[in-house]
């Protein structure tokens, strides 16, 4: 899942909710809770102050570790 932009909780908060009501069972396995909170959940974003607060909101909903990373497009080789 790679959203992006600032509407990286916007799209991940009703899901990780749901995951947690509907399959609680995700975090009761080991394996799957590693999973969950370290390799589910990818974004990217253009503006590190985005970045910033889509990292924080994720880790203050409980998500331990997400991967949001800042992608600067050049638009350089791109189309030939």
């Amino acid at each position: 899942m790679t959203p992006q932009r600032g509407h990286l909780w916007l799209f991940w908060s009703p899901l990780v909710k749901y995951l947690r009501e509907k399959h609680p069972e995700i975090l009761r396995d080991e394996q799957c809770r590693e999973h969950f909170h370290h390799g589910m959940f990818h974004g990217y974003d253009f503006d590190t102050t985005m970045l910033r607060i889509g990292s924080m909101n994720m880790m203050l909903h409980g998500l331990r570790n997400p991967d949001i990373r800042l992608s600067i497009l050049t638009g350089r080789g791109s189309c030939r």
